[in-house]
């Protein structure tokens, strides 16, 4: 039996490489990805309950493991919120509809990850092959903006719009603290690469966002790990600014100017006053763009407020915003608490954490001004299964 759970392990292994190196091209490959991926894992559960490696063991190995991930219970209740966010819901039908192929999924992504970090070894395989998928998506953005630039800003891949803002904010962390971090130069001469060519991106992507929360998480990150080298990247930071083009410094100098937020504060205002109506258990998961033009004095074609945690606190009420506020607290307290631990462990896996958790905390921020981490399944399954790789690390 352990070599069929070998077997098992490495095929799992083998389909979530193929998840981190291609799903972002092929929005049904994520779903593939995720039904081989839990039909596995379910196998491997089965066979160390019918034949355990360790007759001691309360609970399999796989399961012993997940039990212990300190985001385990936060995801578990966050989900919860939304089963019941479903139930008492305006909609209870298209509720069920977004609860299965989001919020489900998301959890379940976010199981694949934990089980994955828990070998090193093949952590580092699927973050080492993100990176060199990030870098074809990064070279052929480039090459595009630059012969077809669309609007002024980084916008196409392979002839299509595409939206890149997710992509930075996890492959420029990432290449930033293994590129800094870790001690094998093959590693470090990939990542010094990559943060060229993501640099690039997060200049030419236009987003102001995007150029608010990746700063902000890589000097937090940087701090954590050397306050000289967060004072260094910080001189970096200035002087990029000082030096980037007049349209750069005009449009980053109107990152507060709410007159240039696109109508966004009409947005927030009606998740505000559905949030009101609907305070515990919110409208229903999903509902926000259905009730939007009752609480809209103006036609808008909008189908997300713009802002994460306000789309939750009217989908999903007080109790969905506060379970998942939880997760994160509870991520990043138990990061700082166990700093003098984790700064023992190998320099790799070092690097991985502190990128993994610089991309979460980038993530927290832009998402005030969007929705990306609980909209579709593409861009968001890559956020949520990087979440259990980084707590399982911890």
């Amino acid at each position: 039996m352990k070599k069929a759970i070998f077997i098992l392990n490495r095929l799992l292994l083998i389909n979530l490489c193929v998840f981190v190196l291609l799903s972002y091209h092929f929005k049904l490959l994520v779903k593939i990805n995720l039904g081989i991926g839990m039909a596995l894992f379910i196998s491997i559960i089965i066979l160390e309950l019918r034949f355990p490696l360790k007759k001691k063991l309360a609970l399999p190995e796989s399961l012993r493991y997940l039990s212990g991930n300190p985001l385990f219970k936060p995801v578990f209740i966050f989900l919860l919120s939304a089963i019941v966010s479903t139930i008492f819901s305006i909609n209870s039908a298209y509720s069920q509809r977004v609860l299965f192929e989001r919020f489900f999924p998301y959890c379940l992504f976010f199981i694949l990850g934990c089980y994955l970090a828990r070998s090193k070894k093949q952590l580092l395989i699927c973050i080492i092959l993100f990176m060199l998928g990030g870098l074809v998506i990064g070279i052929i953005g480039l090459k595009e903006y630059i012969y077809f630039p669309l609007a002024g800003r980084l916008y196409l891949l392979f002839g299509k719009p595409f939206n890149f803002t997710p992509f930075i904010l996890f492959f420029l962390p990432l290449s930033y603290t293994i590129a800094f971090f870790a001690k094998n130069k093959s590693l470090k001469l990939l990542a010094t690469v990559s943060i060229v060519v993501w640099a690039l991106c997060f200049y030419w992507n236009n987003s102001r966002a995007v150029w608010v929360a990746a700063p902000l998480a890589l000097l937090a990150i940087s701090f954590l790990k050397s306050k000289r080298l967060a004072g260094i990247l910080l001189i970096i930071l200035a002087s990029f600014f000082l030096l980037s083009s007049v349209s750069f410094k005009e449009r980053a100098s109107t990152t507060l100017n709410t007159l240039t937020w696109g109508g966004r504060l009409d947005l927030y205002d009606s998740a505000v006053k559905i949030y009101k109506d609907f305070p515990v258990f919110g409208a229903g998961l999903g509902t926000y763009h259905k009730l939007l033009q009752k609480y809209q004095l103006k036609p808008v074609e909008h189908l997300h407020a713009h802002n994460v945690y306000l789309e939750i606190a009217a989908n999903m009420g007080t109790f969905g915003l506060l379970s998942f506020l939880w997760i994160f607290i509870v991520f990043f307290f138990i990061l700082l608490k166990k700093r003098p631990i984790w700064k023992k462990r190998p320099a790799e896996e070092q690097a991985i954490l502190l990128g993994l958790s610089a991309s979460i905390l980038a993530s927290l921020i832009v998402v005030f001004a969007t929705t990306i981490i609980i909209v579709g399944l593409q861009d968001s399954a890559i956020f949520w299964f990087f979440l259990g790789a980084a707590s399982a690390i911890l």
